[in-house]
């Protein structure tokens, strides 16, 4: 499973956040390319899927923020260009926004 290293950090993240008191939330974000015009749903989001399965197993609390970038007028926008995994000023702020949102 390839997934098994992602597991096994997740579950010694939560040991270790537990024994120590901290307070753990995982923010599930898509790639650019999974938020291309057809791009954004079934076997696209597998990797999410995957990901949301263990940290319900685990126990872990997590946002999905996927549609949110999905739903984005200009997607292309939230990340560097050139750079399909990190996220601009725009990116940035629109998370920043949604958790301001939801604390």
């Amino acid at each position: 499973n390839e997934y098994m290293n992602v597991e096994n950090y997740l579950t010694k993240l939560k040991k270790y956040t537990d024994d120590n008191n901290i307070d753990l939330t995982v923010l599930i974000l898509p790639y650019e390319f999974q938020t291309r015009k057809n791009n954004c749903h079934g076997k696209n989001l597998i990797p999410q899927s995957i990901i949301e399965k263990i940290l319900i197993s685990s126990k872990i609390e997590y946002r999905n923020y996927t549609s949110l970038f999905c739903n984005f007028k200009n997607p292309k926008k939230l990340y560097y260009k050139f750079d399909p995994m990190h996220l601009s000023k725009e990116g940035h702020g629109l998370i920043f926004f949604e958790i301001k949102k939801e604390i």
